[in-house]
């Protein structure tokens, strides 16, 4: 009963379910664009210099091909090929995917990517005048240890937090009864306008153009620190993009009334 009430409803059993053909057919869909976009089998990925001059000369070439090298390496020693997977399946079944890109690790040391699909019904965002994100939030369901987790996880070098997690969410996380809770909380990226969008080398994380924070929905305060990136980190992926709309439209879209009357 424990697992069953923190479960989100794609994760149950729907003991409506009578005919697998729609569920099948979406599995198939995902894994052939997956094969076919973004095999993990073959490489799919490389640059070209959109100055012909550059494309000509021998010593720019060279440095782009060590550059895609290089990409290709982080991309296949990440957890991108998974999480596109999971991507695939919203993808093609509602029309719309979002994933999410960021470091591993925010200090000097590099570490890696880090991908995330994140569930549609999750998202928000606004688009910018090309289409693409300009602001992005995330709807989230923590537990009052996850808050102080999130808060807390960095340290100084006294071994004291950094950014101590909200009273109220520490008691919380203390009392028994209340493990299972889970409160409202908000990611939230968006652009600083003040800064510019190609800075000069590298930059402290609040003088990066996208910042990012965590809030509580409840009580708009902040949890831990605010950080930044250099892009924006989340992309919208559109299935078939209708005019007038932000979302997609996909294939579960046009089979829904079928399926459902069929089961």
């Amino acid at each position: 009963a424990q697992a069953s009430q923190g479960s989100t409803p794609a994760q149950k059993t729907d003991p409506r379910l009578w005919d697998l053909t729609a569920p099948l057919a979406l599995e198939h869909l995902a894994s052939a664009l997956q094969s076919d976009i973004t095999s993990p089998a073959s490489r799919w990925l490389d640059f070209e210099w959109i100055d012909n001059e550059l494309e000509q000369d021998h010593d720019s070439v060279v440095y782009r091909e060590n550059l895609a090298d290089m990409v290709w390496s982080e991309l296949q020693a990440s957890d991108f090929n998974m999480e596109i997977a999971s991507g695939y399946l919203e993808w093609a079944g509602l029309g719309n995917m979002c994933l999410v890109c960021e470091p591993t690790s925010t200090g000097p040391e590099w570490k890696g990517l880090d991908f995330t699909a994140v569930p549609i019904r999750q998202v928000v965002f606004e688009e910018d005048s090309r289409g693409g994100v300009l602001r992005f939030w995330r709807h989230l369901r923590w537990t009052a240890s996850q808050i102080v987790h999130h808060c807390e996880r960095e340290k100084d070098g006294n071994g004291k937090p950094k950014y101590p997690a909200p009273e109220k969410y520490k008691k919380l996380a203390e009392v028994p009864g209340e493990a299972a809770t889970k409160y409202d909380v908000a990611f939230c990226v968006y652009r600083r306008p003040e800064i510019p969008e190609e800075p000069q080398g590298e930059a402290a994380e609040e003088m990066r153009p996208f910042g990012c924070c965590y809030y509580t929905m409840e009580d708009s305060e902040r949890l831990g620190e605010e950080g930044g990136y250099y892009r924006m980190p989340a992309v919208v992926g559109r299935f078939q993009k209708r005019p007038g709309t932000s979302w997609g439209f996909g294939r579960g879209h046009i089979a829904r009334a079928q399926v459902k009357g069929l089961n």
